[in-house]
């Protein structure tokens, strides 16, 4: 899923709707659920999208793994953001003193 897309699969492009649909699958059934039928289906698009879009499944796949890295980062960068505003949660806090106190231990 891409950061920031919009709500509605109508307003996404036919390249959003793939990637998107493709890491739902993902997530859902693993690398052999991504298969042009099951895209086709559940985007409404032809099973030759794929291909006409990312020159094949590979490239499918590679758009969608950049796509949620890219998430990734968006995120990581909006959470050390907040800790730089000011201190961290109670929960943050708890985590950070767990995870020192088992590396203290290796």
């Amino acid at each position: 899923m891409l950061a920031a897309m919009p709500s509605t699969a109508a307003s996404l492009s036919a390249r959003e709707r793939l990637i998107s649909t493709a890491a739902d699958l993902l997530a859902t059934g693993g690398l052999r659920s991504v298969t042009a039928r099951a895209l086709a289906d559940l985007t409404g698009q032809s099973a030759s999208a794929v291909n006409y879009h990312f020159a094949g499944r590979e490239g499918l796949l590679a758009a969608t793994f950049e796509a949620a890295a890219e998430r990734v980062a968006h995120m990581r960068a909006a959470w050390a953001a907040s800790l730089r505003a000011g201190p961290p949660p109670e929960a943050f806090a708890s985590w950070f003193a767990a995870f020192k106190i088992g590396r203290a231990h290796v």
